[in-house]
């Protein structure tokens, strides 16, 4: 009945979990009971158990870029200096690049490629519109992306991942995991002193250099989706 609908939606309402969580569970409820109901499998008085507005709504948020003071931090002469190689290539990946960590990690060994204009481009699988794709990447990328496949080359010979797993992966087979990107934002954070506009420490996320990248596009006047891996390779 709408009483038992109402009643699970008060509950759904006060649940102790993120909006998003709360709007994941009130969107499947109602799919769940209109589809059936159109199917023919129960019978609904009203075929809509929810009308637009009742259901928990997932706050906009503005994108999370990093602060215009850690940026310039991060692009001082010297901030990448106690980076290892395989370190070294995987944050200006994600700083230049504006890559997804989940995209990165299972970036191939060989993924740099000069377009039509002479400019290097990184080629990748996006995982999320799963389809090849490539984005503009900087001179200083290009060359980290180098020494880390040579390296890859030396010490794990035949293995096609830029990012190979260190440990159990004798033959290369698996690519890197989170923990890995994670562990070097951190420690990479820790290193630099890096704090944020409430003078707090600040660890660096993955996905705060995307929306970086996204936010610089959208300054500049270029449209994120035509400019990033939403342009697919040919």
């Amino acid at each position: 009945s709408r009483e038992l609908f109402d009643a699970f939606l008060d509950h759904v309402r006060c649940l102790p979990s993120g909006e998003s969580h709360r709007h994941a569970i009130a969107c499947g409820v109602k799919q769940l009971f209109e589809e059936t109901h159109d199917l023919g499998w129960i019978e609904l008085r009203n075929p809509r158990v929810y009308l637009p507005g009742e259901i928990p709504t997932r706050r906009a948020w503005l994108p999370r870029a990093l602060p215009a003071a850690v940026m310039n931090r991060l692009n001082q002469p010297g901030a990448l200096d106690g980076l290892g190689v395989r370190e070294r290539a995987i944050v200006l990946v994600l700083m230049d690049g504006g890559l997804r960590a989940s995209d990165t990690i299972r970036l191939a060994l060989d993924p740099v490629t000069t377009g039509s204009d002479g400019a290097p481009y990184l080629r990748y699988w996006n995982h999320k519109r799963r389809r090849e794709a490539v984005v503009p990447i900087s001179d200083r990328a290009v060359a980290a992306i180098a020494a880390q496949r040579a390296w890859v080359r030396e010490h794990f010979p035949g293995c096609t991942w830029l990012f190979p797993r260190l440990n159990a992966n004798g033959r290369g087979q698996q690519p890197a995991s989170y923990a890995f990107v994670y562990q070097t934002l951190r420690r990479w954070s820790q290193a630099l002193g890096l704090r944020d506009n409430d003078d707090q420490p600040l660890a660096l996320q993955p996905h705060a250099f995307r929306h970086t990248y996204a936010t610089g596009l959208v300054n500049n006047d270029v449209d994120p989706l035509h400019r990033r891996g939403e342009r697919t390779s040919s």
